[in-house]
């Protein structure tokens, strides 16, 4: 609405020294001629006239009364100085003061107050007309010729007094429409004394625009036709305006209408009095008008965690993600993520509640398969003899289990999470070789190498290894199992040597023999 406003809008924060602009419509930026930015900077004492008597009357007013109203002089942005008329109220914003500013330009207004209180003697007939003001005024006499055009007509058709005085206005309005439509417009006119029509014309320059047009037939005391009197409103801006409103309602209408969410709003009695179709479809009514009426509180199982979803949006303000279990419509359950917060009217008093509603009963099944997993996983990890250890790719050892820990001498395995995995190898160039082998081949297995516990003693191991891989296929990291062989090591050189020894002696045996 400010946005689309025809007069000039700025909203500002109450400061110690100074207002601080936050907002500033395009109708405030047309009048005063500042950018945004430069406004925001500046604050308000850049367009207002600090020497204007009025203007500290005006601000006590808007301190005491929270509202206030006046006539004031503005400056623009090339220094030229022009009286507007400005209404100005405050609200509160979490707290928040703010002042909601309408400015307007009223020279047209000044000027044709000073014409009328110059003129009112010698131009009777022209006050009369002024009086009737919208925006252009034409009078014209019982032959249908101008022979008044006011300064309203000027700006908005561009064409000065001295171009249309005697001319029927059909040549300077030049009417969008057909002969036969202006025909019937005339014998309206002449039958009921008025007609009221939007048309579609053009400015001198060649600029289409859009007016409302009001013709007044003026009968004199003989009640004998003295001439007639049009009064043109520029409504072009407003027909724009109503054509992006038009289709924003459209667009908004089309997202409703396609959104996966379920959007609600609820009253102050907690009925549901706006749902869209995803929202009817999430809780499984045929449409939106069943959903309709109900109160929110049908919508979830639990009654007590409704109470509590309104404790806290009171204290929040709004919910965010909050997951609550809601029912269908035929009875059964499901998990829903709820976003809500307040609905405010012009005087920032509570109307209802907006949210969101998703339904995420398969992501907490999914959750629930993958806590279940993970805990087989991690039982298998913990049930295992060898030794398991997950690096990154930097190195950092990120998982163990207990046979690990134990494998290496520390007390628990988080104490190993974040420890170097070439600090494992007697020779740490190994891991390298390991990694160089994982690349070429994609696995190792049952491979001998020399590792170091935390106390810095030797042992041999038996090591498998694989590289761990995401579902695009990018390698995170390296995982192991380990397994001491130290003592199989000794077992297979002992009984190397005792072979060689029996071997020896059998020959012996067999050479003493002979002999």
């Amino acid at each position: 609405m400010f946005h689309n406003s025809l007069d000039a809008v700025l909203v500002s924060c109450p400061l110690k020294n100074m207002d601080k602009i936050f907002y500033y419509n395009p109708a405030a930026e047309t009048l005063f001629g500042f950018s945004e930015d430069e406004l925001f900077k500046t604050g308000w004492k850049s367009v207002l006239d600090g020497k204007d008597p009025k203007l500290m009357k005006f601000l006590k007013k808007l301190r005491d009364d929270g509202t206030a109203r006046a006539e004031i002089v503005f400056i623009k942005k090339d220094g030229s100085k022009f009286p507007g008329e400005i209404t100005a109220n405050q609200i509160f914003n979490n707290e928040q003061k703010m002042n909601i500013s309408m400015v307007k330009d009223i020279s047209w207004r000044k000027t044709a107050e000073e014409i009328l209180i110059q003129n009112q003697k010698k131009f009777k007939y022209q006050a009369r007309l002024l009086n009737k003001v919208n925006d252009a005024v034409l009078g014209m006499d019982k032959y249908f010729r101008i022979n008044y055009w006011n300064w309203g007509a000027e700006e908005i058709f561009g064409y000065n007094e001295s171009e249309v005085i005697g001319k029927d206005p059909l040549e300077i309005v030049k009417p969008d429409m057909k002969n036969e439509e202006m025909q019937r417009i005339k014998e309206k006119l002449e039958s009921r004394g008025t007609s009221k029509t939007i048309l579609k014309t053009q400015t001198k320059d060649g600029n289409e625009i859009i007016v409302e047009q009001n013709f007044t037939r003026i009968i004199n005391t003989f009640n004998e036709n003295d001439g007639y009197m049009a009064v043109y409103h520029d409504i072009t801006d407003r027909h724009v305006a109503l054509n992006k409103l038009k289709t924003n309602e459209e667009r908004y209408r089309m997202i409703m209408n396609n959104i996966q969410d379920g959007f609600f709003r609820i009253n102050t009695d907690g009925n549901i009095i706006m749902a869209s179709p995803s929202m009817a479809r999430i809780y499984g009514f045929n449409s939106i008008h069943e959903i309709l009426g109900l109160n929110f509180r049908d919508l979830y199982k639990n009654l007590d965690e409704t109470d509590f979803l309104i404790k806290e949006l009171q204290e929040k303000g709004k919910l965010e993600n909050y997951e609550l279990m809601g029912i269908r419509n035929d009875g059964t359950t499901m998990w829903v993520s709820l976003n809500a917060q307040f609905v405010y009217d012009n005087q920032n008093q509570i109307q209802g509640v907006d949210g969101f509603i998703r339904d995420i009963s398969l992501k907490k099944s999914t959750e629930e398969a993958l806590k279940t997993s993970e805990k087989r996983y991690s039982n298998i990890l913990e049930n295992i003899q060898d030794a398991y250890l997950r690096a990154d790719n930097d190195g950092n050892i990120i998982l163990a289990n207990v046979a690990a820990s134990k494998l290496y001498g520390y007390e628990s395995p988080e104490d190993m999470i974040g420890t170097k995995a070439t600090s494992y190898y007697k020779n740490p160039e190994e891991r390298y070789l390991v990694i160089n082998i994982l690349r070429k081949y994609g696995k190792i297995e049952n491979n001998e190498i020399e590792c170091v516990r935390v106390d810095g003693s030797i042992f041999i191991a038996s090591q498998n290894a694989q590289f761990v891989q995401n579902e695009q296929n990018e390698i995170m990291g390296m995982e192991s199992l380990i397994r001491d062989v130290t003592n199989a090591k000794k077992a297979e050189v002992l009984t190397k040597t005792l072979f060689r020894k029996e071997k020896s002696l059998q020959k012996n045996f067999k050479y003493r023999t002979m002999n």
